[in-house]
């Protein structure tokens, strides 16, 4: 009987040995690492289909776990999502109805001018033809729209300012933003840049990584945060205008989530 109960403890101590030393188990999400200062330093996988070790910039190599969608299904889904990835698409008008209202808040901010006159519509390049009828057209019978978000990837100038902040170079120009490989080379960088920001937070691992990305991109660096009164005490948003970022961020996720896991 001894010599039973001393087998039997000798199998549940190595039963017990071997999986002590198995590698705890995580969820799924995305970029997952066995070594949480990883992401802490800068890593950031993109697009690896088929990656066992993943070589971190500053040269430590990190086992890594595959999610089931990667940086490149992201980028995609958002690009379907913002434009059904149309480089010429254009957004987020300003609308006026006098041509004074609209030239004056142009003022070499807006370099894309759209006017709906008589029928007709003329950009930049052909409102000459009729800028004299234009200018003294009665208030209300002419429609002229600015947009603001240009490209596959909808990005505004301000974007573009610091993405070029963020390397350290005046690598981009507004115009980039038509161009597909350009403009989501510039996503890439921004969401991956604010990602690697905050994946220093202690809690980084408990929230779905994907969607803080996707967010990002739409509502800028702080677009992943759910907190309203954190927008109202260090960002000096009102309640209303903090619940509307957070709504916005919210919904943008939900179509690229929508799109993403189709």
């Amino acid at each position: 009987m001894k010599k039973l109960i001393l087998s039997t403890a000798l199998v549940v101590g190595i039963i017990a040995f071997i999986v002590s030393r198995q590698p705890p188990h995580e969820p799924a999400s995305a970029f997952a690492s066995t070594d949480g200062n990883c992401w802490a330093k800068g890593c950031i996988m993109l697009g690896k289909e088929h990656l066992e070790d993943y070589t971190c910039e500053h040269g430590n190599k990190y086992k890594v776990t595959l999610p089931e969608k990667i940086f490149n299904d992201l980028l995609d889904a958002i690009c379907m999502v913002e434009s059904e990835c149309k480089a010429d698409a254009e957004g987020d008008n300003l609308y006026f109805n006098t041509w004074n209202d609209a030239n004056s808040f142009r003022a070499g901010a807006y370099e894309y001018i759209h006017i709906d006159f008589g029928g007709m519509v003329f950009d930049e390049n052909s409102v000459a033809l009729v800028l004299e009828d234009i200018r003294t057209t009665p208030d209300g019978a002419i429609k002229i729209y600015l947009p603001q978000a240009i490209g596959a990837y909808q990005l505004h100038k301000i974007y573009v300012d610091d993405v070029n902040r963020i390397i350290g170079e005046d690598r981009y120009i507004y115009a980039d933003r038509w161009d597909p490989v350009k403009s989501r080379e510039m996503a890439t960088i921004y969401v991956q840049h604010y990602t690697n920001v905050i994946s220093s937070f202690e809690f980084w691992r408990q929230i779905d990584q994907l969607e803080a990305m996707a967010r990002i991109h739409n509502s800028g660096p702080d677009g992943w945060r759910n907190d309203l009164h954190w927008f109202v005490q260090f960002r000096g948003y009102t309640l209303e205008e903090a619940k509307q970022k957070i709504t916005n961020s919210m919904d943008f996720w939900a179509k690229v989530k929508a799109e993403l896991y189709k």
